[in-house]
């Protein structure tokens, strides 16, 4: 049985986690908007600015590289193995990154390591299916 006939279970699953990170994210907004009375916009306020940064991020990223994702599994162009390698470096990625950015005083660090990891998974993913699909032609 292909993965596409299973309903691609490796891109499902980095889905949900980086969708959890999403809502999260979410959340975080919404606390800091009520917490700080800025019902829409930023209202100048510092750690409102950031933590609508990284769910903005996050929102810009995870789309595509789940897309990117998707594609690879669907046509069976990656081992397993491949696929939960390129998964994780979107999540931890993203999670990098969002700590870095919704945190006050985190290391800028992880906000440069998030986005290496992130790239990284899409540049390998693009490759991927960039090979595949001049193998077509």
């Amino acid at each position: 049985m292909s993965t596409a006939s299973m309903g691609l279970p490796v891109t499902s699953l980095y889905g949900s986690l980086t969708g959890i990170l999403y809502l999260a994210l979410t959340f975080g907004v919404i606390r800091k908007r009520r917490e700080l009375k800025v019902p829409y916009g930023d209202g100048g306020q510092r750690m409102l600015i950031k933590r609508i940064a990284a769910h903005s991020n996050a929102s810009e990223y995870i789309p595509i590289a789940l897309i990117l994702l998707g594609l690879t599994e669907a046509g069976n162009f990656a081992h397993l193995a491949w696929l939960h390698f390129l998964g994780l470096l979107v999540l931890v990625g993203r999670c990098s990154h969002a700590y870095a950015i919704a945190l006050d005083g985190t290391p800028h660090q992880y906000r440069v390591y998030g986005m290496a990891l992130t790239l990284n998974a899409l540049l390998l993913l693009c490759c991927t299916l960039l090979g595949h699909g001049i193998r077509l032609y």
